[in-house]
C-alpha cells in the first residue's frame, strides 16, 4: 500500500499515511511500524527536533518541524497519471537505459565506450533528421502497460472526485 500513496492527490498523502499506520497488521507489527515511520519521516511529514534556548529561565521546550528530504510534491504522480504524461522526474533515465544496451558490458573498456558513444551520436542524428522531416519517433508501449495506465488514471480520477474511498484506493 505504500506504493499506492504516489497515486493519491498530494494533499491526501498524509491521510493515506495515517491510514497505513492505523491498519498495520499485528503480524510483524514492530517491523512494519519501523518501515512506516522511516517512510513517513523521509517522504511524507518529516521529523521534529527539540530546541533548547540558552538563557531561557522558564524551561520551556520548543519543537521545530523539519520537512522531509523528499516531499510528496516531488515524487507524487497523481497529476501525471491523469494527464497521461511521463511519470519520471529524471529525463536522463531513458538515455541511460539505451546507452547501457549499446555498451552491453558491466565493465567496458575505453574503446568500447567510445564506440557506443559514436553509435549513440549517429542514432541521435537520424532521430533529428526524422523530426525535421515530420516523422517523430513512435512511442512504443505494451498493451498491458497501456491498460494499466488507463486503470490507474480511472483510479486517480475516482479518488479526486471522492467516488472511491481512501482505503479502497490504497
Amino acid at each position: 500500500m505504500i506504493d499506492a500513496l504516489a497515486f493519491l492527490p498530494v494533499d491526501q498523502v498524509s491521510d493515506g499515511m495515517q491510514y497505513l499506520f492505523s491498519n498495520a497488521s499485528e503480524e510483524n507489527h514492530d517491523t512494519l511500524i519501523e518501515l512506516l515511520t522511516y517512510f513517513d519521516a523521509t517522504y511524507v511529514t518529516g521529523t521534529a527536533r527539540q530546541i533548547h534556548r540558552q538563557g531561557d529561565a522558564s524551561n520551556t521546550i520548543s519543537v521545530r518541524r523539519i520537512p522531509p528530504p523528499f516531499e510528496p510534491r516531488k515524487w507524487n504522480i497523481h497529476e501525471a497519471t491523469i494527464k497521461d504524461t511521463d511519470c519520471t522526474n529524471n529525463m536522463c533515465e531513458s538515455w541511460n537505459h539505451a546507452f547501457n544496451r549499446l555498451v552491453c558490458r558491466a565493465n567496458p573498456s575505453f574503446w568500447t565506450i567510445l564506440q557506443a558513444l559514436q553509435r549513440d551520436q549517429s542514432l541521435a542524428a537520424v532521430t533529428i533528421l526524422r523530426n525535421q522531416r515530420g516523422q517523430p519517433p513512435v512511442k512504443r508501449a505494451k498493451r498491458s502497460m497501456t491498460e494499466l495506465q488507463k486503470h490507474l488514471a480511472v483510479l486517480c480520477k475516482e479518488r479526486r472526485g471522492d467516488t472511491r474511498s481512501l482505503p479502497d484506493c490504497l
